[in-house]
């Protein structure tokens, strides 16, 4: 993961990190910088008219704006934050505060070290195969002083619920529109008004890879990260037929972390075959299951022809099994993905 993240910072321009306030912070920031540091906030405004005044200030107004508001922008950057990244943020501030924190292996996650970026919160620089992290002082005090604040925790958790619902619908169906996801919403978690929901989604789809939403008519589409275009996004939605078929809350989470795929009559198959070859721990099966088989029901779920190439060109590079070997693992995985939902007929098996 740091190579990852080293080659996502150095292509976007190696930043060299000062020691600076808030204020000075800000000021290096371009005008659409500091509208990203501003975008949750400025969705999450009621007031139309604020929002507009807000949207033609100068570059010095924003600057203003934001220091002197700067608790309030953060309770809203804070909310959409992963809950499972919160431990690592409470735990790294301090050392960022001190000046004593370089992104490692293992002590921050990509999905919070992408947040932090995306919203500009944190500047990073590659120097000497270190990777520095800096976040203003009062960025800092600001969020650690969130995260003692119960109804901001509560409020964190709640997005991040509703995220995870989201991401199960898209795993299972794909592709969504906005008007079927907000009744499947409403009948499993809770009752919340239309315009409200789009807020939300629109928040979720800025700061988060996993979904993509794109205009869709009068409407709104919401589909996996698998759909980067909003033309090929488009057409699969137009080609998808039947009703959606649904599925309890507790399905839909194991389609979304991908175990769905054991409660297929050919799983057990597929374990036996591989125990048959190889002496493997539970984990290595699990490594598989994750890179072979979910790899190849993601990419069959749009195109079965490029599933099964890419299965034999993995698999052979990940075993050294003959040619009919491989072939019989490829056919026992096609036969699990014909017991898992698909996305063409939104759902169904």
């Amino acid at each position: 993961m740091n190579e990852e993240i080293q080659k996502i910072i150095i292509s976007e321009g190696n930043s060299k990190i000062k020691d600076s306030s808030s204020y000075d912070y800000l000021n290096c920031l371009t005008k659409t910088e500091l509208f990203k540091v501003l975008s949750l906030y400025r969705l999450s405004m009621d007031d139309v008219i604020e929002a507009y005044v807000l949207e033609n200030k100068s570059k010095k107004q924003l600057i203003k704006y934001i220091t002197e508001n700067l608790d309030k922008v953060m309770e809203i950057n804070f909310r959409y934050i992963k809950n499972k990244d919160l431990n690592t943020l409470k735990n790294i501030l301090p050392k960022i505060i001190e000046k004593d924190f370089d992104i490692t292996e293992d002590n921050i996650p990509f999905t919070l070290f992408t947040y932090l970026k995306k919203l500009n919160l944190s500047k990073f620089e590659v120097e000497d195969e270190k990777i520095k992290m800096f976040m203003p002082k009062e960025f800092c005090e600001s969020f650690l002083k969130i995260l003692k604040n119960q109804k901001q925790l509560k409020d964190n958790k709640k997005m991040t619920d509703i995220f995870d619902y989201i991401c199960a619908l898209t795993n299972t169906y794909g592709i969504i529109d906005l008007d079927n996801l907000h009744r499947l919403f409403k009948k499993d978690m809770y009752d919340i008004d239309k315009d409200e929901f789009i807020k939300t989604l629109s928040s979720l789809d800025k700061v988060h890879d996993e979904i993509n939403m794109f205009e869709y008519g009068d409407n709104y589409i919401i589909c996996t990260i698998d759909f980067m275009d909003e033309q090929v996004a488009v057409n699969f939605y137009e080609e998808q037929a039947g009703d959606y078929t649904e599925y309890t809350k507790e399905e839909l989470a194991l389609i979304k972390n991908g175990t769905f795929i054991r409660k297929s009559s050919h799983f057990k198959e597929f374990t036996d075959y591989i125990n048959s070859k190889f002496e493997l721990t539970n984990k290595d099966i699990d490594d598989i299951l994750d890179m072979l088989v979910m790899e190849y029901i993601l990419t069959a779920s749009i195109n079965e022809e490029n599933a099964n190439k890419n299965f034999l060109e993995n698999a052979s590079e990940m075993f050294d099994l003959s040619d009919e070997e491989i072939e019989e693992m490829r056919k026992i995985t096609s036969q699990i993905y014909a017991d898992y939902p698909k996305w063409i007929k939104r759902g169904a098996i």
